[in-house]
């Protein structure tokens, strides 16, 4: 804070207590060296070349769009008189990437474009593409054969334990599944049976979703539970003990400040205090439940 608040802080300081606080000695030779490492970064990149100038377009519209929300694509859909979902929106952003040139307005060469299909293909994580597909697939199809509904009636047959232990439970095993397989394919299948086991208990949904959304993000141990190890793994040609014993103390640490939030401040953020809708049964149950 007094770093941000500057020397006028410091003056002011100074003259409300009636001492003099002398800044350190180095400060100034610490601020002329900053400046000129920064003036020679800020040369080094010279000007926007014309990628950049698009991407900077590209990305500033795509955030706008997100700001916008749903409203925006619903109105796009009315005057255009097409029905436009918000995927087909982020799609049309990414085919902007094939089409818009890189280097010069007047190369029309398809190799000219800020991304082409090389690179994509080569940096693209398709299998993460497919299982996350999937994952939405099989939350929807669990939602519509009854499963859900079954494990519901199930678990009113049993005496329900306390939602603390039901909760660090949930955030147990997730963390524990997300090392060995993608966070983004646990948490896609663990989170609407976390919902509906809220359901069962009488609590808050967000009171167990959100507990298995924070076990997802500490998947930090190995390489292969998200895409960001994967690259960190490759690029330092470090060792899997180098990223577990780290990662098991994140981990660990992350989990109990997970649960330490939640049920402190998570109530009074999401009101969970409230009580809870029911989550629909019926209408999800086919005639084979």
């Amino acid at each position: 804070m007094v770093l941000i608040l500057g020397p006028n802080f410091i003056d002011q300081l100074s003259e409300r207590s009636g001492f003099q606080v002398v800044e350190s000695k180095f400060k100034s030779n610490i601020d002329n060296d900053v400046k000129l490492a920064l003036s020679e970064q800020w040369d080094e990149l010279g000007k926007m070349k014309l990628h950049e100038k698009f991407v900077l377009v590209n990305y500033v519209a795509l955030n706008m769009v997100l700001i916008l929300g749903p409203n925006f694509i619903d109105q796009l859909s009315e005057r255009s008189g097409f029905q436009v979902t918000s995927s087909a929106v982020w799609v049309a952003f990414v085919v902007l990437l094939f089409v818009l040139p890189a280097n010069s307005l007047f190369e029309c060469h398809r190799k000219n474009r800020l991304l082409t299909w090389k690179v994509l293909n080569e940096t693209m994580p398709w299998h993460l593409l497919f299982l996350a597909s999937t994952c939405v697939v099989l939350s929807k199809l669990f939602r519509t054969s009854g499963l859900q509904q079954l494990v519901r009636d199930n678990f009113h047959e049993y005496d329900l334990p306390n939602p603390l232990y039901v909760q660090i439970l949930i955030s147990i095993v997730t963390a524990v599944v997300c090392e060995f397989c993608q966070n983004v394919v646990v948490v896609a299948i663990f989170a609407p049976y976390a919902a509906h086991m809220a359901d069962v208990m009488h609590v808050h949904p967000l009171y167990f979703v959100l507990a298995v959304y924070h076990a997802g993000t500490l998947s930090i141990m190995w390489p292969g539970s998200c895409i960001c190890n994967e690259i960190v793994f490759a690029e330092a040609q470090s060792k899997i003990t180098d990223m577990a014993v780290p990662g098991l103390i994140i981990k660990v640490i992350g989990g109990i400040i997970s649960i330490l939030a939640i049920n402190s401040m998570g109530f009074v953020v999401f009101s969970m205090v409230i009580t809870p809708y029911r989550l629909p049964h019926e209408e999800d149950v086919t005639d084979q439940f």
